[in-house]
């Protein structure tokens, strides 16, 4: 981070002027210009706008009781529990703030932030790393939590390797709350629809009840990255919400096709076995053919291949082509393999145009606000005739 910048400004920072030095209207608009985005991403270090933060906070506020105890234990410089403190000035209700963060830098903007903001508040704070401490979590009621977004290696029952630290973030929150508290959370959408998450969505639900989960869309636009709100009360016993919206579709895709990844993984692949066509999202676009050897499973047509790129918004959300050329080839796992259980190059037309309607773009930017779709995203299209 550029560290030495951000904390010129923070030394320098005074909330009842109004507008920070240099005409920075906020630490969040400040962050954005004072350290690069790679860094940002690094470091997991992106404040939440005040429109973000006011929709995660607004069911919760009719029901907040005097008193009440919120952590915010990734705070940066307090922006997602703002509103909250905001409503307690407005409505003279006391209560109290914890926040940590690890780098000390953002505290003191934050306390002196959320103290001008609301006299009726008590504010502390910590610098620690919440994932190793989390003593300053005892007896909260609420948990606020916009969590790094970067991938860490981590063993978990719900998966290994590489994995969102969003989602070990929320594991641990949960694991440490008290029944009767309630978790608040930003989170990356592929926690909310990506196949890989399946058994960390049954962790969450297995702590108490899901109460609300909302589609937002890109973070912010520095951002590119498509988030939740979601709120699970630890402890309860209702019924939860689903995290993925049931269009009552009676038949889908996967009633029709095979859908599978693409087999080759350039960078991981040993190529060797027979010399054959190799397809790629590049090569199809291009018009140049490759070949390459493969040992594994081959494809051949007719069948549909569809770029797993896809941003939600774009138009065309999907882009499909047929392959009706019977020779075996090898496909790289940038691509989706849909092959019609008739086998029939009619049967791959018939799921192009279905491909190519408005209304199935529409359903996958609710179903999956990812860069990238999956197998299970692309199996759940309502199938339309």
């Amino acid at each position: 981070m550029t560290s030495e910048a951000f904390r010129a400004y923070a030394e320098t920072f005074a909330p009842t002027d109004g507008d920070g030095p240099g005409g920075y209207v906020s630490p969040y608009d400040a962050l954005r210009r004072l350290a690069d985005v790679d860094t940002l991403r690094q470091k997991g270090t992106f404040f939440t706008a005040s429109q973000l933060a006011s929709e995660l906070w607004e069911p919760e506020l009719a029901d907040l009781p005097e008193g009440a105890v919120i952590l915010d234990p990734a705070s940066g410089a307090g922006d997602l529990v703002m509103p909250v403190v905001e409503w307690a000035a407005h409505t003279d209700t006391a209560i109290s703030i914890r926040l940590n963060d690890v780098e000390d830098v953002f505290l003191p903007i934050a306390r002196s932030r959320l103290l001008h903001a609301a006299e009726s508040v008590t504010v502390k704070t910590t610098c620690s790393d919440f994932l190793a401490d989390t003593s300053f979590a005892e007896g909260v009621t609420h948990l606020a939590l916009n969590p790094p977004y970067f991938s860490l290696e981590s063993e978990r029952a719900w998966g290994s390797g590489r994995v969102s630290a969003a989602a070990v973030f929320v594991e641990h929150a949960l694991r440490h709350m008290k029944r009767g508290s309630t978790l608040l959370a930003v989170l990356p959408d592929v926690l909310r629809s990506g196949s890989r998450y399946g058994k960390w969505r049954d962790f969450v639900e297995s702590t108490g009840t899901v109460g609300r989960v909302v589609p937002w869309g890109q973070f912010d636009s520095h951002t590119d990255i498509h988030v939740f709100l979601l709120t699970v009360h630890v402890g309860g016993t209702g019924p939860h919400v689903p995290w993925v919206r049931d269009d009552g579709a009676r038949e889908r895709l996967q009633d029709h096709c095979e859908v599978r990844v693409g087999p080759v993984v350039p960078h991981r692949d040993a190529g060797e076995g027979p010399t054959v066509p190799y397809l790629t999202a590049k090569n199809l676009a291009t018009g140049k053919p490759e070949r390459r050897r493969f040992a594994g499973r081959l494809e051949r047509g007719p069948l549909v291949l569809v770029n797993r790129t896809s941003r939600p918004g774009d138009r065309p959300r999907l882009r499909a082509r047929i392959l009706s050329d019977t020779t075996p080839s090898a496909v790289e796992n940038h691509l989706l393999v849909v092959k019609p259980l008739d086998g029939t190059l009619q049967g791959c037309e018939t799921i192009v145009e279905l491909l190519g309607r408005e209304s199935t773009w529409e359903f996958l930017d609710e179903r999956i606000r990812c860069r990238h779709l999956t197998v299970s995203a692309l199996k759940e299209i309502p199938w339309r005739t």
